[in-house]
């Protein structure tokens, strides 16, 4: 008689899934093939699953590591082979971004001033800018940001809009009364306003500034 010992073959996964960094609405279905009937595993199914039709389901951001195994037969070892996934919010689509009316020099660009703007998500546009940015009358590009309302799905996502800075109205302030002046008075004017002030006479040969 002869003893013939025989050994199950081994099999390899292939699996060509490019699913290093998703995003968390992404769609994915996965591929994985091999000798025999393929499952997967998740070591997180808090960030990431797959359900029976081997379709990814995202939970929340995060990294997880998907195991594709290879079932045991009669004549194939089982098998595995793991992904990393690193899953980060989708970035939004801004269709129409938010306008601006005219400003004043000096006033405080509070997020009611954006007016309008559209995206494909629900959210609100809101100022993005340097405390420390001095705007002086003239026209700018300023750094905004849409925020979605769905922080768990959706990133924030850095814009711009352009905003016309005017210059500021003042007014003189002038308290000296010059209503009855006689010839030869010698007067301090006291003009003030937010600018240096300065005078003139329509006629010097009756008052001359100095």
């Amino acid at each position: 008689p002869v003893t013939i010992h025989t050994q199950r073959n081994t099999q390899a996964i292939i699996w060509e899934d490019s699913i290093e960094t998703i995003y968390t609405t992404d769609t994915v279905i996965l591929y994985a093939t091999a000798q025999t009937d393929v499952y997967y595993t998740s070591s997180d199914s808090a960030i990431a699953y797959v359900n029976e039709a081997n379709q990814l389901l995202v939970q929340s951001l995060g990294t997880v590591t998907i195991t594709a195994h290879a079932v045991e037969s009669d004549t194939y070892e089982a098998a595995e082979l793991s992904k990393e996934i690193t899953i980060v919010a989708t970035p939004p689509i801004v269709t129409a971004l938010p306008t601006v009316e005219p400003l004043g020099y000096g006033v405080e660009l509070t997020n009611d001033l954006l007016v309008g703007g559209e995206a494909n998500v629900e959210g609100t546009f809101v100022w993005n800018l340097d405390p420390e940015q001095e705007l002086i009358p003239g026209e700018y590009d300023l750094p905004i940001q849409f925020v979605p309302n769905n922080k768990e799905l959706y990133a924030s996502l850095d814009t711009t809009v352009l905003v016309t800075i005017l210059k500021g109205q003042q007014a003189i302030t002038w308290n000296d009364d010059l209503s009855h002046v006689t010839v030869g008075d010698t007067i301090i004017l006291t003009a003030s306003a937010n600018t240096e002030v300065i005078y003139e006479s329509s006629d010097i040969e009756i008052v001359e500034i100095k």
